[in-house]
């Protein structure tokens, strides 16, 4: 059995994403995806989204069991989760526990891997905050008693009708309208919505588990030992390399302006940067290149008063059929520019790559930027878009 310590934000840790983007890698039609999370929130699913797709694309079943607990449900997260998942259970305990566990757990033929720790589906739990957990893959049939055991445990949850129960529209509306389960609006500002107090209904479809619980006892601290299994001495412990290319997750183009050509009207600024907005495609610009495009790169806060943010990336670049290499770039965004700048708040300087930008003329060519699978990027420079590469052409 291999195992690996998660324990983002932290570079190089690995997180909750990187988890799901490397299990479902090279999934077959005999792919289960197994989620069990305390908290489901759309602004968390559409991390995973595509990890969840291609899942199902290739014949697999994505199956999620989330909590209503402690008001971290939202509406929107529970309707997105209905559309990428197979089945959707919620669960919730009317007798009072809370719904707390965090497990990922995909099934393929013989193969098997893991992730439990405190990584809920939400941008926090999933990269954003500290976490941590363990990932396990089988390596052997000895393996298999562990994850016969993880199955087992997530069959006893479903099982459990008194608090698990099958989620569909109907449902979900009566328990949106219930305020015992505070059913959050992603919509809605944090803090703005009250909190219902008094008067509350009872528990809808939800009563007690009758099933037989174990409780803690205090103990000596000599009475307790835990241990670890660590990789042998000089094993390796990177992720196994395979043929497959990384697939895209993103795809963006544009035709570059005068200006972002670096050639700039007698008179006018030269401000040498890539404006990053809707160009044609269907996306928001104050979210796709931050937190979808861009969003496994860590931003940091520059300018608290302008509301500034920046990440570097690096891009394999090719300008004019010319391969440049890896040029490290800086992207920035700031909200406010939607106003006073064409609904662009996001933009990529050039930095080492202006002279080539530059030195031929640029005008009206295209500019290709990929986001992939493995977490890197490239750029392309190019006269003619392929198929595929325009907008309305792709589903990226």
């Amino acid at each position: 059995m291999k195992a690996y310590f998660a324990g983002q934000p932290w570079d190089p840790a690995r997180n909750a994403v990187d988890f799901l983007q490397d299990a479902t890698f090279e999934t077959t039609a005999d792919a289960r995806l197994r989620i069990a999370v305390a908290w489901t929130k759309a602004s968390g699913l559409r991390y995973v989204e595509p990890y969840l797709n291609r899942v199902r694309e290739r014949g697999g079943r994505v199956e999620m069991i989330t909590g209503l607990s402690a008001g971290g449900a939202t509406r929107q997260g529970l309707e997105r989760a209905l559309e990428l998942c197979d089945t959707v259970d919620v669960v919730f305990d009317a007798s009072g526990p809370t719904f707390h566990p965090k497990v990922y757990f995909l099934r393929d033929g013989d193969a098997a891997s893991a992730l439990v720790g405190s990584h809920n589906l939400t941008p926090g739990g999933l990269f954003r905050n500290v976490e941590a957990g363990i990932e396990v893959r089988k390596e052997e049939a000895e393996d298999e008693p562990l994850f016969s055991k993880i199955d087992e445990w997530l069959d006893s949850l479903v099982s459990d009708s008194a608090m698990t129960v099958r989620l569909d529209a109907s449902l979900l509306d009566e328990l949106v309208s219930n305020p015992r389960f505070r059913i959050g609006d992603e919509s809605i500002p944090a803090g703005s919505k009250p909190v219902a107090t008094e008067n509350v209904p009872d528990s809808g479809p939800f009563t007690k588990s009758k099933r037989s619980r174990r409780y803690a006892q205090l103990v000596s601290t000599s009475a307790l030992e835990v241990i670890f299994g660590f990789p042998e001495d000089g094993a390796d412990e990177s992720a196994e390399p395979t043929d497959e290319p990384p697939t895209v997750l993103y795809l963006w183009s544009k035709k570059l302006s005068r200006s972002e050509a670096l050639r700039p009207n007698p008179g006018s600024n030269v401000t040498g940067v890539l404006r990053l907005g809707k160009a044609g495609w269907d996306v928001n610009v104050l979210t796709y290149f931050r937190e979808l495009f861009f969003g496994s790169r860590p931003w940091a806060l520059a300018d608290e008063a302008k509301g500034k943010y920046v990440c570097t990336v690096d891009l394999a670049c090719t300008v004019d059929g010319v391969d440049l290499g890896v040029h490290t770039v800086t992207v920035d965004f700031m909200a406010g520019r939607v106003a006073d700048q064409s609904n662009v708040p996001t933009v990529l300087h050039w930095g080492t790559l202006s002279s080539a930008v530059r030195d031929t003329d640029h005008i009206g060519s295209y500019v290709v930027l990929r986001a992939f699978s493995d977490g890197t990027f490239s750029l392309e420079i190019k006269h003619d878009l392929a198929f595929g590469e325009a907008p309305g052409e792709t589903g990226l």
